[in-house]
């Protein structure tokens, strides 16, 4: 009785799992990789726009962007997919990418630069957690991705970043955290 107990949670779990997996990538596909919020020093380049429809709060846009690093990396594009589609000022969005679009014309091109701190935050180094090893499936290995749960019920996506004989490093900073970012943003619709 006690394994089938057992084997009816572990099959909960993956099901849990694989439904988190989902809703996530579902979220990635519709509104892609998040930006944040403009800074001050934001220097936005505007493209010709060729229409007088503007978005505003409770429009629903299509965007292409490109989100860049410093170094001129590219973290996420929708150039190659569908267009990135959201409802401005519904709070899907990070805060900043949201402000850029706002007010946008149809047609119009921006540049925007956001600093760390209005992105995704300061690199944080209690967001580092080590943990016993033997909590760990054998086959654990650097880079594999794991969902932490609090006890008060929130949850946290983090990575392995180093395994010794006894303790496995977890890091659970988003992989831009601590990092400015460029997007270039071109409005395609404004409903």
């Amino acid at each position: 009785m006690a394994k089938r107990a057992g084997a009816y949670k572990s099959d909960k779990r993956k099901k849990e799992l694989t439904r988190q997996k989902k809703q996530e990538e579902k979220r990635q596909k519709r509104f892609g990789k998040t930006g944040a919020e403009i800074s001050a020093e934001s220097q936005p380049q505007s493209a010709g726009a060729d229409s007088e429809v503007k978005a505003s709060a409770g429009s629903i846009v299509k965007v292409h962007y490109t989100g860049r690093l410093d170094d001129g990396s590219v973290f996420d594009s929708s150039r190659e997919r569908e267009p990135l589609e959201f409802t401005v000022g519904a709070g899907q969005m990070i805060q900043g990418f949201d402000k850029a679009v706002n007010g946008m014309s149809v047609g119009e091109s921006k540049t925007v630069r956001i600093p760390s701190d209005e992105a995704y935050g300061p690199y944080k180094k209690d967001l580092m957690f080590e943990l016993p090893k033997a909590h760990f499936p054998e086959d654990t290995k650097k880079g594999a991705a794991f969902k932490l749960k609090h006890p008060n019920g929130n949850s946290l996506d983090a990575v392995v970043t180093d395994i010794t004989a006894d303790t496995v490093t977890l890091n659970a900073n988003h992989s831009l955290a601590g990092k400015d970012l460029i997007f270039d943003i071109e409005l395609l619709e404004a409903e």
